[in-house]
């Protein structure tokens, strides 16, 4: 895919068009930043509506977000999926997502620590932060995971 200052609607085309070329024929969610939602004063349309346009004729279209209160909680969804605090992994990450490795490993916190650092290094946190809207929209920290006990 193009560098990451490519436009809602030009990446939208891409993807699309992909979908169409390899006969995508299952169901289709999209999700990302709840911001998406947010119309900025100079955009007649939030990115979600434009998202919706492209896509809505896919089967089963939808948007799933949510508000994030906290960049930790992303962060912390990530983590748990990598390596829960019962040394459980629900998730990986493939060997050829080179990419995707580097920003995990070297994507770190601002002094405050309460941001992501994303001024030393302008190619961090792109990889990790599309990760971590998946992350948290469908496997949040801040819901407890369910157990069952069995008498």
């Amino acid at each position: 895919f193009p560098s990451h200052d490519i436009r809602t609607e030009n990446m939208c085309e891409i993807v699309s068009d992909w979908l169409r070329a390899n006969g995508h024929s299952g169901m289709l969610e999209i999700t990302g930043d709840y911001a998406g939602k947010r119309r900025e004063s100079s955009a007649a349309f939030t990115d979600y509506a434009i998202i919706e346009s492209y896509f809505k004729d896919f089967r089963g279209f939808r948007v799933r977000t949510r508000p994030t209160l906290k960049v930790k909680d992303r962060v912390a969804s990530v983590n748990r999926l990598l390596l829960n605090a019962q040394g459980d992994r629900r998730l990986y990450v493939s060997k050829t997502c080179e990419s995707t490795i580097t920003d995990l490993r070297k994507t770190a916190w601002k002094e405050n620590g309460v941001e992501l650092d994303q001024d030393s290094d302008p190619k961090r946190t792109h990889l990790t932060d599309a990760l971590s809207y998946w992350a948290y929209n469908y496997h949040p920290a801040d819901q407890a995971e369910r157990t069952i006990n069995v008498n």
